[in-house]
Parts: C-alpha cells; sequence; structure tokens
C-alpha cells in the first residue's frame, strides 16, 4: 500500500498561529463542518506553507478545535466557561454555555488539590521569611548603631549563618557578613 506524499497531507490539513503556538487541523472534516466559523473561511483555499495567524488565546484554542471535532467541549475546574464561550464567539462559532462540560472534581480530590497548594504556598512563605529575616535584623541593627556612633562609622554586623543564607540577595550598604 502507497503512502501519501507529504504534499498531499499538507493540503489535507491546515496549519494556524495561534499566539506562536501551531495548530495542525484536518480540512476534513474538522473545519468542513463549521464554514460559518472564521477559521473555514480563513483555510477556504489556503496553499501556503506558512500557518495562518489567529488573533486568539494559545491556551483556549485547543478548547475551540475540540468543539469542532466533537461539537461538545469538556475543560478542567481552572479553565472558565465564559472565557470558552468568548473565544469561540469572537471565531464566529454557534457555540453556547450547554455545549461545554466542566469536569467538577469530587470533594476528596479538591481537599488534595487545596491541600497540596496550601502546602506549596506556606513553603514558599517559610522561605521567604528566612531569606529576609536576617537582612531586616542586620539593617536595624546598622541603623542602631549609625544613631548612636554616627554616620561615618564602620559598622559590621555578624549574623549567625543559620538564619539565613542571602543567596542572590545584595546585603545594605555597611554590612558584611563574617562567617567566622
Amino acid at each position: 500500500m502507497d503512502c501519501p506524499s507529504q504534499s498531499l497531507i499538507s493540503q489535507d490539513t491546515v496549519k494556524f498561529n495561534v499566539g506562536g503556538r501551531i495548530f495542525e487541523v484536518l480540512r476534513q472534516p474538522t473545519l468542513s463542518l463549521h464554514s460559518e466559523c472564521i477559521l473555514s473561511i480563513l483555510a477556504e483555499g489556503y496553499d501556503a506553507t506558512e500557518p495562518i495567524f489567529v488573533e486568539a488565546s494559545a491556551d483556549l484554542f485547543p478548547y475551540i478545535l475540540e468543539f469542532l471535532r466533537h461539537r461538545r467541549i469538556q475543560i478542567p475546574i481552572t479553565v472558565s466557561k465564559e472565557a470558552v464561550l468568548r473565544e469561540g464567539l469572537a471565531l464566529g462559532l454557534t457555540l453556547t454555555l450547554d455545549d461545554i462540560e466542566q469536569t467538577v472534581p469530587s470533594l476528596a480530590q479538591l481537599d488534595v488539590l487545596s491541600s497540596s497548594i496550601i502546602r506549596s504556598e506556606l513553603d514558599k512563605v517559610a522561605q521567604a521569611e528566612k531569606k529576609y529575616k536576617a537582612a531586616l535584623v542586620a539593617e536595624l541593627v546598622k541603623r542602631k548603631a549609625l544613631q548612636r556612633f554616627g554616620h561615618h562609622a564602620t559598622i559590621t554586623v555578624d549574623v549567625h549563618p543559620d538564619l539565613t543564607r542571602m543567596e542572590g540577595r545584595e546585603l545594605p550598604q555597611g554590612v558584611r557578613w563574617n562567617d567566622g
């Protein structure tokens, strides 16, 4: 059995550039079923090798393609039904909220998801707190010492290295680390 040539395959598909991402779609049946759609109109008679630029959200475009293929859209709870509807209408699709089904996780799944997010955010807060605590202490000590000894004094603030590592953070002027 002969394989279709690459040029024959490329004539059966059309490429869209959406937000810098390339999507390749079958002309038949995907686009031909929706002749009123802007994508179908843009692809009509277009034989160039360059993708057709489409002003749309690259994150929502896969859901639009799902509608073109299946006449229904399934989205996760993290995606707005209204945003998908707005994007579809902007592309000339006859789309309603009834065409969009949103997956609703069980309470157990929500508990796991929310616990994971909360744990991650608490870890970030703890890291930030540890990172900036030493800088704050050093700055407060430096200011108090400058008030007491004058602005021309040279002041060294030693901070215990276990308090923080200060990676990627510039120390306040007049403060230096003494690891010894």
